[in-house]
């Protein structure tokens, strides 16, 4: 990981690729569903780790998949109806920026953390700023 940035699971940012794919394709047919390979194209992740996602987003609802000569996969709604707080929670839950935002009690300095207003303050910015952002607002 590059010193100074703010890191983005491979899992997120794969995820939302897949969904934006998804979101391409909705409304223009259908019956026209798309497989992995049409959706990974030339993305450098595993065809096992694709499906890991693919399932997870199935468990959330937020596609459909259909097998056979036909299949593949689509968005269960429109993109417009998708927040990016749905596809990422999804993914690993609720946002959290730093691990003590999920194990609060498994960190021995919570109660006198100095740094945990701006992290949760951080973490509250970055949930309303994926609520109201929608896979139909990246098309």
């Amino acid at each position: 990981m590059s010193q100074g940035l703010l890191h983005v699971s491979e899992r997120h940012h794969a995820g939302l690729i897949f969904m934006l794919a998804l979101a391409k394709q909705y409304g223009v047919n259908q019956e026209d569903y798309l497989t992995l390979q049409q959706v990974s194209g030339d993305m450098p992740i595993s065809s096992g780790y694709l499906e890991e996602i693919v399932s997870l987003f199935k468990q959330a609802g937020l596609i459909e998949g259909r097998t056979g000569p036909r299949g593949g996969y689509r968005l269960a709604c429109g993109p417009k109806e998708v927040s990016l707080q749905r596809v990422f929670e999804a993914l690993d839950g609720p946002v959290r920026l730093v691990a003590c935002q999920h194990r609060e009690l498994d960190c021995p300095a919570h109660a006198s953390c100095a740094s945990r207003t701006v992290w949760d303050e951080l973490r509250l910015e970055w949930q309303r700023m994926l609520s109201q952002k929608w896979l139909g607002d990246m098309l």
